[in-house]
């Protein structure tokens, strides 16, 4: 947590050295937010870790409907050649699935955060 902090410290000193200080704000902006939401996750679960359970067990089973709708776009796309959702078709090579994210990218993002997801023992996760 004190991480995210430091990043946000530097990030709002960092807006001195802006170009573009109206793209540089709202991007602070988004970040600001994903602090407060951190932060907020933090204070009001750090002693109930057990009611936390059931939010990584919905982000779970979205990426796992997400990975399903992925496979269908590039099943939906090899016969047909239709696209839905967001997939990148590159002429030559094999599509990028990015599921209903507007950016491939964001979809892998997403996935990346499935890493955090391993299970511990207790002593292990504190």
């Amino acid at each position: 947590m004190i991480s995210i902090i430091l990043l946000w410290i530097v990030r709002l000193i960092s807006l001195v050295n802006s170009k573009n200080i109206q793209a540089s704000l709202f991007l602070f902006g988004f970040f600001t937010t994903i602090v407060a939401l951190v932060l907020s996750i933090y204070f009001n679960y750090k002693d109930r870790q057990d009611q936390i359970l059931k939010f990584l067990r919905f982000y779970i089973y979205v990426a796992f409907a997400l990975t399903l709708f992925g496979w269908f776009q590039l099943y939906l796309y090899q016969t047909r050649e239709v696209i839905i959702g967001a997939l990148w078709n590159i002429p030559g090579n094999i599509p990028r699935v990015g599921a209903t994210f507007w950016d491939v990218n964001h979809y892998g993002a997403f996935f990346g955060g499935l890493i955090t997801f391993v299970k511990c023992s207790d002593s292990n996760c504190r």
